[in-house]
């Protein structure tokens, strides 16, 4: 049986062969640049030239279009994610986002979403926190110009 967050703790396991994650993320993954450069530097592929085949920019904000169906283009079929060691810090801190994991409600729309939410081991308040801090910076790095 699922655990819910309030009071518990989060719990939560990728599942084995899940990509529900990486075919619902609504139109596409942000990135950062300390991330197009890390996934770029995976592919052996020099960042403008990885720039111009998988990002776009959005107000200023970097991002990975989902394609074919939805699909982030990374997913291999049957394989996974073909850059899971270099995958940007949206893929990274999922389910810990801000929207899921501050309010009980959000942690619910977690669940509904993904079949490792309430399952598995139970995270630390440190390692959410941590993971809210760094989606949190990649969001403002594009609205915020330092």
């Amino acid at each position: 049986m699922k655990k819910s967050r309030c009071g518990k703790g989060f719990y939560w396991e990728c599942l084995p062969g899940c990509t529900e994650c990486c075919c619902a993320t609504g139109g596409g993954v942000w990135v950062s640049k300390a991330d197009v450069e890390r996934m770029a530097m995976s592919m052996l592929m020099p960042v403008k030239d990885f720039i111009a085949l998988y990002i776009k920019c959005d107000g200023g904000r970097m991002h990975i279009p989902t394609r074919y169906g939805n699909k982030c283009p990374f997913l291999m079929d049957g394989k996974g994610c073909s850059i899971y060691e270099a995958r940007p810090t949206q893929c990274r801190t999922f389910p810990f986002w801000p929207e899921y994991v501050q309010s009980e409600a959000g942690w619910k729309e977690a669940m509904a979403r993904c079949p490792g939410c309430g399952n598995g081991r139970k995270h630390s308040i440190e390692e959410v926190a941590r993971c809210v801090h760094e989606m949190t910076l990649v969001r403002l790095e594009g609205i915020v110009k330092g």
